[in-house]
């Protein structure tokens, strides 16, 4: 389809509408507000997106009675959707870090690329073309063969597959905790595990269950 076939056909039912200069320059500021997106296709092993679910949930000490919130780290395969989650105490760069090794152990090795957000525990300073990676972080992709591409800043799309896992955790299995009390930091991963392999919603997850 070409711009001089849609004006044929404009002009045709309207004589009196516009000329073909200004068809176009209205058609190209149309077209230019339009949201578009393009579909993204990933290889067996190619990428691993990886991001913490929004919400925490609550860890009660059994001693003082202090409660304390459990962050939920999520990765997703690009290739296969074959998702992995586990609770950490903190977002920081050990837990980070930790919880990507626990990821690796679960699928059984390492993706090609990994693309977090633009947290500043991954990354130092976002940028479209070269963004600054945390030396840490960097170095234990090095280890593991693997690259950081960073989604761009403001641009989720990039990570749809971790963004749409995480709703999946926040809504199916924070729903299912809402009146369970955990104590520790391994019972809400046990609890993860065990809500996990019936769903369907991270498989695999009997051989994670079982290490």
């Amino acid at each position: 389809m070409t711009l001089q076939v849609l004006w044929d056909e404009y002009i045709a039912e309207h004589p009196d509408g516009y000329r073909y200069s200004r068809y176009c320059d209205l058609f190209r500021g149309w077209e230019g507000r339009l949201p578009l997106t393009m579909r993204q296709s990933h290889g067996g092993g190619e990428k691993l997106f990886v991001d913490y679910a929004g919400d925490t949930l609550p860890v009660v000490d059994r001693q003082t009675g202090e409660v304390r919130a459990a962050h939920i780290f999520v990765a997703v395969m690009g290739g296969a959707s074959l998702s992995f989650a586990c609770a950490t105490w903190t977002e920081q760069l050990a837990d980070w870090i930790e919880s990507h090794n626990a990821a690796f152990a679960f699928f059984g090795g390492a993706a090609q690329l990994l693309v977090p957000d633009n947290a500043k525990v991954a990354v130092i300073r976002a940028c479209h073309f070269d963004p600054m990676v945390n030396r840490s972080y960097t170095g234990m992709a090095r280890h593991y063969g693997m690259a950081v591409l960073p989604a761009r800043p403001r641009k989720p799309r990039d990570k749809a597959k971790v963004e749409a896992c995480v709703g999946i955790v926040e809504r199916w299995l924070f729903g299912r905790f809402r009146k369970r009390t955990f104590y520790s930091l391994a019972e809400v991963n046990a609890a993860i595990a065990e809500c996990i392999v019936p769903s369907g919603i991270l498989t695999g997850a009997r051989s994670h269950r079982s290490r």
